[in-house]
């Protein structure tokens, strides 16, 4: 009877191991969740020039083991493959961007391995597209562009244009300038405001604007890549095409950034240098820098 009950013990410490091999074969892959210049995608396509940004999460139940991504060629990206100083021993997000100075299309793959044997990978393709503009360097640049904040008598030299950066009071402006105004500027107790013309709000003094002929409709939106410093004409088209610009005002803060586009289809970028902290009075302004692509 002993040596049957031996048996048993010996047969069930056998199962016991294989059951427990069963549950480490059972524990999930790696999972990877790329996000590209914003959004949760594995392919993406840009100008030539333009950045391309990627965020790249990493979880493995069974404990990273090594993340390595390379070109499908086989050649790894600088820094890979990493097999140390996760971000915890199940987690791990990767930043960085993807090279994007020649035409055509690039396909890196992603392999994240844990320590139970388990593997995923992803592939990852950005496609270069080269620039639709045929002068991409011609951008005309006007610095420390001054605009006052625009009173309700329209004395203010409140309004400016991007094509010649000159600035002009909407009171007294010509047809001309009028023809040519791309914004207006406001500024209340808590917040900067730039305008379309067409939108500037009753607070922000539109009753200035009754008597003019030409009232242009610009369209903004405030961008945090690439560099303002940096920026060429290719990547100013590439936000305006993007960011899907719709609004046709803007909150401005210094340093804030803004691609816009006019009514005559000019596309460009401004960047906030300085700004007062007044509440709308004569003295209030916002200084700009401008690029518009020629």
């Amino acid at each position: 009877m002993k040596k049957v009950n031996y048996i048993w013990a010996i047969l069930f410490a056998v199962c016991a191991g294989f059951v427990s091999c069963e549950k480490d074969e059972e524990i999930d892959p790696p999972t990877i969740t790329v996000n590209l210049n914003g959004t949760d995608q594995t392919s993406i396509t840009v100008v030539q020039g333009e950045t391309v940004t990627y965020r790249i999460d990493i979880e493995a139940v069974g404990e990273i083991e090594k993340i390595d991504l390379k070109l499908k060629n086989g050649s790894n990206l600088s820094g890979f493959p990493i097999t140390k100083d996760f971000t915890t021993k199940t987690k791990h997000q990767l930043t960085g961007t993807f090279p994007t100075s020649t035409t055509g299309k690039a396909e890196f793959i992603l392999d994240v391995f844990d320590k139970k044997g388990n593997s995923t990978n992803r592939s990852i393709e950005v496609t270069v597209e080269a620039s639709t503009n045929p002068n991409p360097t011609e951008i005309s640049t006007f610095t420390n562009v001054e605009i006052k904040c625009n009173l309700g008598d329209g004395s203010a030299k409140s309004s400016a244009a991007s094509a010649d950066g000159t600035t002009f009071t909407p009171a007294s402006a010509t047809a001309a300038q009028q023809a040519k105004a791309d914004f207006v500027f406001h500024r209340t107790a808590n917040t900067g405001t730039i305008y379309a013309p067409s939108s500037v709000t009753a607070t922000a003094g539109s009753s200035v604007f009754a008597n003019w002929t030409t009232k242009r409709t610009t369209y903004f939106k405030a961008i945090t890549t690439p560099a303002f410093e940096n920026i060429t004409a290719d990547n100013i088209v590439a936000s305006v095409g993007t960011e899907g610009l719709t609004a046709t005002s803007v909150d401005v803060v210094n340093g804030t950034v803004v691609a816009f586009k006019t009514a005559d289809n000019k596309v460009g970028v401004f960047k906030v240098t300085a700004i007062s902290s007044g509440a709308g009075v004569a003295a209030d302004f916002v200084k700009i820098d401008i690029k518009v692509v020629k």
